[in-house]
This record gives C-alpha cells, structure tokens and sequence, in this order.
C-alpha cells in the first residue's frame, strides 16, 4: 500500500537517546546535542537552511505549519523519549525547546510543579450533546486562517492524501459501509463548524456516499488526467461553514486490482493522529464488518 500526502513524515536516524548518553558530556553538552538535532529535523520538516531555523524565533513565526508541528512532536517523543505539548512547540524557538526537553529527561522539574499539572477528572456531558460548544484555541487559530481577511489567510488546515490500494478489488460498497459506521461511531465526524466559530455535533446521523470513480476501462491517459482532476480539487479544498461533512473521500478505480482513494479531511475535525485512528478502525471494518470495536467512553466535547 502506497501512500502519498502533502506532509512527508521525517524520523531521526538514530534511536531514542537514554538520560544517560545525553548527559554524559554534562548539561551544557546536551543542550547543544539536543538544540543540534532538533534543528536538523526542523529544517528537514519546513525544507529549509538550518541557518533559518537557528533564529531566535517561535516556530510558528518561522512558518511552520499544523502539520508539521505534529510530526516534529513525534519524532520528539521518539528520539528523546519525552512529550511537549503543541502549543510549547508553536510559541517556542529551537534553543527554547531544547532546554525545555533538557529539563524534561533530568527530571528537574520539581514535585509541586508536577502536581500543579494533574489533570481533572473528565465526566462525560449527557445533557446538550448537540448544541453549540466553543472551538480550542488551536481550532479557532485554523477557523482564523480560512478568513481572506487575514494575510496569508483563506486557506484551510487540512490533510489531503492518496492510499493506492493493489493485489486487491476494492469493493465500493463496503468502503461506504464500514466509513458510515465510523460517521456514527465518532461525533466530530458529523461535526458541522459555524459561521460564528462555534461547533456543534448533528443529532442524526447524515449518510455520506464516497464519489466513486470507474476508470476501469479507460485508457491510462484517461485514468491520469482523472486523477489529477480529483487530486487538484482536494489537495486546496476549503469547506464552506455551515456545512457537512467536513471530509471528502473520492474512490477511483483503476482495474480489478488497483483503487487510489483521495481523502481530504479538514483538521478542524480531527488532528492526524485522530485520523491514523480513523484509518485503522476503517480498514479493520471494511475487513470485518462486525468486528467490536472499543467502546468510547467520553467525546471531544466533553
């Protein structure tokens, strides 16, 4: 299976550093090995000069997109085996995050800082399940950018990817199944963002067709410019608000062994790992249509 998207993942070359190796040197030495490898990925993320990235400057005011955002966190976690949050990662030069990491794998932080952080316990929210409810901060910061106001605006934060599936006949039907079944299953699937920046979750559950494309006989020139013609609609798709779904799934099918399914979904919705969520609970799904999943407890409203 093949996939193509807008964002290329980048992971570091080595494994994970224990505290260790990264202290070996002493603290000065591994700010600087930390500072050093989190520039090399950076500017492998934005495809930049390491020059840039070694500004005193947050991410974000260096451009660095949603997306990317999210994949430097992960090679984070994978590489130094620590965790720092998205909006950290926005507001934070590279310097600023290497001291950050440095002091969150020696452990510096004092006890009473860590249970400044314990979190509440969250009760799901019976009552009012589908009335309006505020955007994060994050989702007000895309609903913003969509603004032509704005400079650099009306655009969408969005993913647009391209699984081609083969050795398999991709059944149309069953794709449709199983993807309604996640519609009802997750409620920001049927999630509709409002004119004034609010959200709300629709109380039924709308039925969506994926927009099927037989190509199966038609010539490879044919089936191409096809494809680009869904590609090129997707991959700078802007979904009006006030309307649903916040997704669009196209399904081309090239032969009997051979589909692309073309998958924009606004992230507004969904962050990507929700969506790797998605696409495992799909997959799983359109191979066993009964199969239980995990009941969910709480949503993201609550």
């Amino acid at each position: 299976m093949k996939v193509y998207s807008e964002a290329e993942q980048v992971k570091p070359n080595n494994k994970a550093l224990t505290e260790q190796d990264l202290f070996k040197e002493g603290s000065a030495a591994a700010g600087q090995r930390v500072e050093k490898e989190l520039i090399k990925q950076i500017a492998a993320l934005m495809k930049v000069e390491t020059a840039k990235v070694q500004k005193p400057q947050s991410l974000i005011s260096l451009g660095m997109d949603s997306i990317s955002v999210v994949l430097l966190k992960q090679a984070i976690e994978d590489f130094f085996s620590c965790s720092v949050e998205i909006a950290t990662l926005f507001n934070s030069s590279a310097a600023e995050l290497a001291e950050i990491i440095v002091d969150e794998i020696s452990g510096e932080k004092s006890k009473e800082t860590k249970a400044d952080l314990t979190l509440p316990m969250l009760i799901p929210q019976i009552e009012g399940d589908h009335e309006n409810f505020p955007l994060t901060d994050l989702q007000t910061a895309y609903w913003m950018g969509r603004n032509e106001g704005f400079e650099l605006g009306g655009v969408a934060a969005h993913l647009y990817m391209e699984v081609t599936v083969t050795n398999a006949d991709l059944d149309n039907n069953r794709l449709n199944q199983s993807w309604q079944k996640l519609i009802e299953r997750h409620p920001m699937l049927r999630a509709v963002i409002t004119q004034g920046g609010q959200q709300r979750i629709l109380a039924d559950n709308p039925v969506y067709e994926i927009v099927y494309h037989d190509l199966e006989h038609c010539s490879s020139t044919i089936q191409a410019n096809e494809c680009e013609a869904v590609r090129k609609k997707l991959r700078s798709q802007v979904i009006p608000v006030d309307t649903w779904p916040w997704f669009e799934i196209h399904h081309s099918k090239l032969s009997s062994e051979k589909s692309i399914l073309h998958i924009s979904i606004d992230l507004l919705i969904a962050d990507i790992w929700s969506i790797n969520l998605l696409f495992k609970e799909w997959y799983r799904l359109y191979l066993e249509p009964h199969a239980p999943l995990t009941e969910l407890g709480i949503n993201f409203r609550d």
